[in-house]
């Protein structure tokens, strides 16, 4: 594979051909990719670089690497064994990447500067539109933190204790779904309310796992270190967004030496007399397992109970105030509507074979069905910019309209320089909802379709409820919404049109959309939650990547203008879309 630096200036000169050699664990591979990364940013288009280290899965699509066979020409070689941090020459400021570059400096002659602390993981096209893991279990994409309880035998000292990780846990149940990961070969005792995928993972699909994380919790241990080098899959914020990580550290190592920027790290150097500047000591009690680490100098005198005490002082309401930051800083979200529904079903120690089972099953479990069929009004619209589309999903609207007995409507919005079209629909439906002909008033936007003819409406609708609103990776999603006609749906859409562009922030889209200004009224007034059901993704709102053929409506969001209409065209005709869907995406959501 030939070498690809994008925007990077070649050298006249011959490149350098390096074999980099290293035998070590999962985290300090991960940040040796970084290094690389750091060589080439610093000499562009200089070496040609092949890697021949332990876990080769993190350099999978790395865009940096290049074959470097054996030929006449000898390659330079390259071995990183963290010896600084072997012989304890670091100081209370260096950081884990110095480390590798470091070696490269002294073993290539040349000045390498860091670009970034974290390593540089990539992933494939095909991972990155790929169902995540979770999603793959439950059925449905919904936010999780990873959870990593333990770590490897050579060094307790930086586990923490497993019953405060449960009481964190615990204090977040139906808000945050954690997913504990871990290898079975090392220390990771099982918690309780959380889905268990310990020993259940290959590196590659923890990486997968990670890409799609909300956040993740863990010691000083690698997971820290692919919390910040693999990509943030976008779907929760804006591009520059990175993902929550809260690492209990204790006093184990310098505070500097493995901090990510964006991580909210609990550090206890300088609490207790042994632990500034790290004391390195690896075990609170022999092991006896042959290890130099089971000598006297190697183990940690400072013990409470079973913790040393840098870690004992880290309580479990510590670690529950750093991630509740995140939340209230307002980065990220907890769990809503039918979300928490999944994570209860989905919170139990169980073999993921029968929890893809469950998934497969619920997909095909209806909400309770409504005796009676109601006076219902399907609504649609859009301006002239979405005219054909309209006319497509709007003539399938009308068949299933009259298949079933109800009324259909569409409309033609004029365009408003002061809002995106997307706001029309708020003055339609309010004029719809205060006629005294409908109970119930279905509005779908019109790059929506209705691909199940006959799913009945009536089978969709829970008791007690007034809103029922389709949902996406982002939470609440108003292109498919189904409102009933009394005086809340009317007071809480006249709020919506009066506010307009209330509790907007930037997202993946990067629009201001009337759905932020729904979100914003029910976050900010929790007690009109009760008025509102949000529906698992495939109820009222499938995708082109996660429709299933029975899925009610197929949504073309964020898709271009003119893939639209040849898609519709081709499903009125009763053919499969001849496009491949997630090639098709401008708004990089996944």
């Amino acid at each position: 594979m030939d070498l690809l630096i994008p925007d990077a200036a070649p050298s006249r000169s011959p490149r350098r051909r390096v074999v980099i050699e290293a035998t070590l664990g999962v985290g300090d591979i991960t940040v040796l990719t970084g290094a690389v990364r750091d060589l080439h940013a610093s000499h562009p288009g200089r070496f040609a670089v092949e890697v021949r280290t332990s876990h080769p899965e993190l350099w999978f699509y790395n865009p940096f690497l290049a074959a470097v066979p054996d030929t006449t020409q000898p390659a330079e070689h390259v071995t990183c064994q963290l010896r600084h941090l072997v012989a304890g020459k670091i100081s209370n400021t260096t950081r884990y990447i110095e480390l590798f570059l470091q070696e490269f400096r002294e073993q290539l002659q040349v000045e390498v500067r860091p670009t970034r602390l974290n390593g540089d993981i990539h992933l494939s096209v095909n991972e990155q539109l790929a169902r995540d893991p979770v999603q793959e279990l439950v059925g449905s994409r919904i936010p999780y933190w990873i959870v990593g309880a333990g770590g490897k035998y050579d060094a307790p000292t930086k586990w923490w204790s497993t019953e405060r990780y449960q009481q964190v846990v615990d204090h977040y149940r139906d808000r945050i779904l954690f997913v504990q990961v871990g290898l079975a070969a090392h220390h990771h005792p099982p918690l309780n309310g959380v889905l268990d995928l310990r020993g259940r993972t290959s590196l590659r699909e923890l990486v997968r796992l990670v890409h799609s994380a909300q956040g993740v919790l863990c010691g000083i241990t690698s997971l820290m270190h692919l919390a910040a080098a693999v990509p943030v899959r976008q779907h929760y914020a804006a591009p520059s967004f990175q993902r929550p990580c809260v690492v209990i550290a204790g006093g184990r190592e310098p505070a500097l030496l493995t901090a990510y920027p964006d991580h909210q790290i609990l550090h206890t150097g300088g609490t207790v007399t042994c632990s500034e500047g790290g004391c390195w000591k690896s075990r609170t009690q022999p092991l006896n397992d042959g290890s130099e680490f089971d000598l006297p100098q190697h183990r940690c005198t400072d013990v409470a109970g079973d913790l040393p005490r840098c870690m004992d002082l880290i309580s479990a309401n510590d670690v529950i105030r750093r991630i509740e930051s995140y939340f209230q800083g307002g980065v990220i979200e907890y769990l809503q509507g039918y979300q928490i529904d999944v994570a209860r079903r989905a919170d139990q120690h169980s073999n993921p074979r029968g929890l893809a089972g469950w998934a497969v099953a619920s997909q095909k479990t209806q909400v309770p069905q409504l005796s009676a069929p109601k006076r219902l009004l399907l609504l649609t619209g859009a301006d002239d910019a979405q005219a054909d589309v309209l006319a497509l999903s709007g003539e399938r609207l009308q068949t299933y309209a009259d298949r079933h007995g109800y009324s259909c409507r569409r409309l033609a919005f004029e365009r408003d320089p002061k809002r995106a079209s997307y706001w029309g629909k708020i003055p339609a439906l309010l004029q719809s909802l205060n006629e005294p002909d409908w109970e119930w008033v279905m509005w779908t936007d019109a790059d929506a379709y209705i691909a199940n003819l006959d799913q009945r409406v009536e089978d969709l609708l829970p008791e007690g409820i007034d809103l029922l609103v389709g949902t996406d990776s982002c939470g609440l999603n108003c292109g498919v919404f189904i409102a009933r006609a009394c005086n809340w749906t009317r007071q809480y859409f006249t709020t919506v049109q009066f506010l307009g562009t209330a509790g907007y922030r930037e997202d993946w889209v990067g629009d201001r959309l009337e759905q932020t200004t729904m979100r914003h009224i029910l976050k900010t007034f929790p007690e009109h939650q009760s008025h509102v059901r949000q529906t698992e993704q495939h109820v009222l709102n499938s995708y082109p990547e996660n429709y299933r053929p029975g899925d009610f409506i197929l949504h073309l969001a964020g898709i271009p203008q003119e893939a639209r209409v040849p898609i519709f065209q081709n499903l009125s005709r009763g053919g499969l879309p001849e496009v491949s869907f997630t090639d098709t995406r401008r708004d990089g959501r996944q």
